[in-house]
């Protein structure tokens, strides 16, 4: 309503040019702007980037025979857990001294099987240190020398 509240169109012109005279320009922005890459075209890089620095970092997946020792741990089945991780084609270092570790609350015996079973595959890999290692700390020492 009220028509002294209202500005003529040359009046808000003249504030909108005072107002400008005030601002401060921003700085033009580079010639190579309109060249840069799209938020998406950025972000599935780093995606790319992202899952290529993880896929060197990240251990590999578990094989079946790791999932059934896991699935038989669960179970309580300990003994055929251990014999998975030991006798398995796919198996490495790490599932060879789980093996151990599972064996161990079986009995003395079971674990000084499956020490014995690891070094055996530990001495396959080359890793002999490891090897006398475990089958000192499993209580054979005589049979790492």
């Amino acid at each position: 309503g009220n028509a002294s509240s209202r500005h003529s169109p040359s009046q808000l012109q003249q504030s909108v040019a005072t107002a400008a005279e005030h601002t401060v320009t921003a700085p033009s922005l580079p010639p190579s702007f309109g060249m840069l890459r799209s938020a998406a075209t950025v972000r599935a890089e780093k995606l790319t980037r992202l899952s290529e620095q993880l896929a060197g970092a990240a251990t590999k997946p578990f094989a079946i025979s790791q999932r059934g020792a896991l699935q038989s741990v669960a179970l309580g089945e300990l003994q055929h857990a251990s014999s998975l991780l030991l006798q398995s084609d796919d198996s490495d270092e790490r599932d060879w001294l789980m093996a151990v570790l599972i064996a161990a609350p079986i009995s003395v015996e079971a674990r000084g099987t499956a020490a014995t079973c690891a070094a055996a595959r530990l001495l396959e890999a080359g890793r002999l240190e490891q090897a006398v290692a475990l089958l000192t700390l499993a209580g054979h020492g005589a049979a790492a020398c």
